[in-house]
Protein backbone atom coordinates (compact mmCIF):
# COMPACT_ATOMS: atom_id res chain seq x y z
CA UNK A 1 0.00 0.00 0.00
CA UNK A 2 2.80 2.41 0.84
CA UNK A 3 4.34 2.04 -2.61
CA UNK A 4 1.01 2.89 -4.20
CA UNK A 5 0.67 6.01 -2.06
CA UNK A 6 4.26 7.02 -2.83
CA UNK A 7 3.64 6.57 -6.53
CA UNK A 8 0.43 8.61 -6.41
CA UNK A 9 2.10 11.41 -4.48
CA UNK A 10 5.05 11.39 -6.87
CA UNK A 11 2.72 11.59 -9.88
CA UNK A 12 0.75 14.41 -8.31
CA UNK A 13 3.95 16.27 -7.43
CA UNK A 14 5.24 15.95 -10.99
CA UNK A 15 1.92 17.22 -12.30
CA UNK A 16 1.94 20.22 -10.00
CA UNK A 17 5.50 21.10 -10.95
CA UNK A 18 4.39 21.18 -14.60
CA UNK A 19 1.43 23.37 -13.67
CA UNK A 20 3.71 25.71 -11.74
CA UNK A 21 5.83 26.11 -14.85
CA UNK A 22 2.68 26.83 -16.89
CA UNK A 23 1.50 29.52 -14.45
CA UNK A 24 4.98 31.09 -14.42
CA UNK A 25 4.85 31.24 -18.20
CA UNK A 26 1.37 32.83 -18.17
CA UNK A 27 2.41 35.47 -15.66
CA UNK A 28 5.60 36.21 -17.59
CA UNK A 29 3.70 36.78 -20.85
CA UNK A 30 1.12 38.97 -19.13
CA UNK A 31 3.94 41.08 -17.71
CA UNK A 32 5.55 41.36 -21.14
CA UNK A 33 2.23 42.47 -22.67
CA UNK A 34 1.90 45.16 -20.00
CA UNK A 35 5.43 46.43 -20.69
CA UNK A 36 4.74 46.58 -24.43
CA UNK A 37 1.54 48.54 -23.83
CA UNK A 38 3.30 51.02 -21.53
CA UNK A 39 6.06 51.57 -24.10
CA UNK A 40 3.62 51.86 -27.01
CA UNK A 41 1.40 54.46 -25.32
CA UNK A 42 4.28 56.49 -23.91
CA UNK A 43 3.69 60.05 -25.13
CA UNK A 44 0.25 59.19 -26.55
CA UNK A 45 -1.87 60.22 -23.58
CA UNK A 46 -5.08 60.94 -25.54
CA UNK A 47 -4.92 57.61 -27.33
CA UNK A 48 -4.16 55.86 -24.04
CA UNK A 49 -7.18 57.49 -22.38
CA UNK A 50 -9.46 56.63 -25.29
CA UNK A 51 -8.31 53.02 -25.56
CA UNK A 52 -8.44 52.53 -21.80
CA UNK A 53 -11.98 53.87 -21.62
CA UNK A 54 -13.15 51.96 -24.69
CA UNK A 55 -11.66 48.64 -23.59
CA UNK A 56 -12.36 49.04 -19.86
CA UNK A 57 -14.51 45.88 -19.57
CA UNK A 58 -11.84 43.79 -21.31
CA UNK A 59 -9.13 45.37 -19.16
CA UNK A 60 -11.10 44.46 -16.03
CA UNK A 61 -11.47 40.87 -17.22
CA UNK A 62 -7.73 40.72 -17.94
CA UNK A 63 -7.00 42.08 -14.46
CA UNK A 64 -9.20 39.44 -12.84
CA UNK A 65 -7.56 36.79 -15.01
CA UNK A 66 -4.13 37.91 -13.84
CA UNK A 67 -5.23 37.81 -10.19
CA UNK A 68 -6.68 34.34 -10.79
CA UNK A 69 -3.45 33.09 -12.38
CA UNK A 70 -1.42 34.51 -9.50
CA UNK A 71 -3.75 32.82 -7.01
CA UNK A 72 -3.36 29.45 -8.73
CA UNK A 73 0.39 29.94 -8.95
CA UNK A 74 0.70 30.59 -5.22
CA UNK A 75 -1.67 27.75 -4.41
CA UNK A 76 0.34 25.39 -6.61
CA UNK A 77 3.56 26.42 -4.85
CA UNK A 78 1.98 25.62 -1.49
CA UNK A 79 0.66 22.29 -2.76
CA UNK A 80 4.16 21.33 -3.91
CA UNK A 81 5.51 22.11 -0.43
CA UNK A 82 2.80 20.01 1.21
CA UNK A 83 3.34 17.10 -1.18
CA UNK A 84 7.08 17.13 -0.55
CA UNK A 85 6.44 17.16 3.19
CA UNK A 86 4.01 14.24 2.90
CA UNK A 87 6.49 12.27 0.81
CA UNK A 88 9.18 12.87 3.43
CA UNK A 89 6.83 11.63 6.15
CA UNK A 90 6.11 8.46 4.21
CA UNK A 91 9.81 8.00 3.48
CA UNK A 92 10.68 8.33 7.17
CA UNK A 93 7.97 5.83 8.16
CA UNK A 94 9.45 3.15 5.88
Amino acid sequence: MTNSVKYQLKERLDNRIEWLSYFESCLLHQEINEKVSREFYKGKSFLLFFVTFYFLPIKLINFVSKIRSLHYYLKCQKEIEVLKHEMEKIQNND
